[in-house]
């Protein structure tokens, strides 16, 4: 859902309303880390980044943990 919102696909602001607190895995917030890291050109590296850090500043992030 994420990506569809970053390319105008996806009313995540109306999720955002739906869900309190909206949360994400944190797993989910390295993925999306990852994908500013790998931008093919500066251009697109600046806008996936503020794009993710504009996502991190308004969610929590939920633990990715494995059962013991």
């Amino acid at each position: 859902m994420i990506i569809a919102f970053e390319r105008g696909r996806f009313d995540f602001e109306r999720l955002l309303a739906d869900f309190s607190p909206p949360a994400i895995a944190t797993i989910v917030a390295a993925e999306l880390l990852i994908g500013v890291e790998r931008a093919d050109t500066e251009k697109r590296r600046e806008r996936r980044e503020a794009f993710v850090l504009n996502i991190l500043a308004r969610v929590r992030l939920a633990p990715f943990e494995l059962p013991q």
